[in-house]
């Protein structure tokens, strides 16, 4: 979305946009430079991170009661994929590289990344088995995260709908799956399950992005998230392609 960002950031208006924020890490920055040398507002849509069952977890996370965090896991398919016409851009490799990712995948390394920090290192797989066009449906990433914890992260664009999140730490782990239930088990206790209704974290999203704008609040994803994001994205298409580990500058 640079070219739209950057018509947004001329016209002096402040912008909401959704996935993917960019193809690479170079778009982004200039996409955010912009908005900043406007003094616009410019926010990534990933309303996940707006989820009850979200927050749940990375207060968990951050008030230490996993302990150290030793490793995160992201899974998010989906069917929609068989039903893109030839075309669309969902339906062109070239703007949708690494198969689920541009549609599913980005939005579960952001959240990966406000759990587990920056990410520094990608492995990525992606190969087609099923679908008619020419797009990856099946697509997995191994991370190294800047902290030392390690990650993994799958995206099928041509299965049944699936959102799952967990996060292992030295004192147990924790996992959130389709949106509303929270599973915990620390060493020693039993396996405790939290119930949440369901949320409009779109609205959620609207929300904070109005608040930004009016000056009351920043807008809780972070520039340096939203590049890193765009980052591990772009790595994941360059590792699936090359076969080889992409480090990711800091």
């Amino acid at each position: 979305h640079l070219a739209q960002i950057l018509a947004a950031a001329g016209a002096r208006k402040h912008v909401l946009v959704d996935k993917p924020f960019a193809l690479t890490r170079a778009e982004a920055e200039r996409a955010i430079g912009a908005c900043r040398k406007a003094g616009v507002v410019v926010a990534a849509a990933h309303n996940r991170r707006f989820l009850p069952v979200y927050g749940a977890l990375k207060r968990m996370v951050d008030a230490g009661e996993l302990g150290t965090i030793l490793h995160l896991e992201a899974h998010f398919s989906s069917p929609t994929a068989a039903a893109y016409r030839p075309g669309i851009w969902r339906a062109l490799r070239a703007e949708n590289p690494g198969g689920g990712m541009a549609a599913m995948g980005i939005h579960m390394v952001d959240a990966l990344i406000g759990l587990g920090g920056p990410v520094a290192r990608v492995v990525a797989r992606s190969t087609r088995r099923a679908l008619a066009i020419d797009v990856d449906d099946t697509t997995s990433m191994l991370l190294d995260f800047a902290s030392g914890s390690t990650g993994y992260l799958a995206t099928l664009a041509a299965t049944a709908s699936q959102w799952r999140l967990q996060v292992a730490g030295a004192r147990g782990w924790a996992e959130a799956r389709d949106h509303t239930r929270l599973e915990v088990r620390l060493t020693g206790e039993p396996r405790r399950t939290m119930e949440f209704d369901p949320f409009d974290s779109v609205r959620a999203e609207l929300e904070a992005f109005a608040a930004a704008i009016e000056g009351r609040a920043p807008y809780p994803i972070a520039d340096a998230e939203v590049v890193n994001g765009i980052a591990v994205f772009e790595a994941c298409a360059r590792s699936a392609e090359t076969g080889q580990a992409i480090a990711i500058r800091a």
